[in-house]
């Protein structure tokens, strides 16, 4: 399971990029992106099951170009403060399982999006 916000285009040369990203029983990725080759990352674990049926908030508070602030249920979880993009991007949400997240458990996947929101502090 996954969301994040996207920018991509002059041939790879600008990939801005925001992500979390679920994968395995309890497994997070955050991740910051302005460059293919320029991305910061922070690996992490939440304290429950990914797939327990229970709703979760998740929620990044970007701030152009100077960090990115990571919430779980409105507790804050990682900071990253390099190769934080400042382009507007698009949002982007699915359920999915890359094959750098380890083996699937089973082909089906689910994923509910009770709601979304999205604030500019422009």
């Amino acid at each position: 399971m996954a969301f994040w916000t996207f920018l991509y285009g002059n041939g790879g040369n600008i990939n801005h990029e925001i992500d979390i990203e679920l994968f395995g029983k309890n497994n997070v990725i955050y991740s910051s992106y302005t460059s293919e080759n320029d991305a910061t990352h922070v690996n992490g674990n939440v304290d429950y099951q990914i797939y327990d049926n229970v709703q979760h908030v998740y929620r990044f508070d970007w701030y152009r170009g100077e960090k990115v602030e990571y919430y779980i249920d409105d507790v804050l979880q990682a900071v990253i403060t390099t190769n934080v993009p400042d382009h507007p991007m698009k949002v982007w949400i699915g359920a999915w399982c890359p094959s750098w997240a380890g083996e699937k458990t089973n082909n089906f996947s689910e994923m509910i999006v009770y709601s979304f929101e999205y604030k500019s502090f422009d």
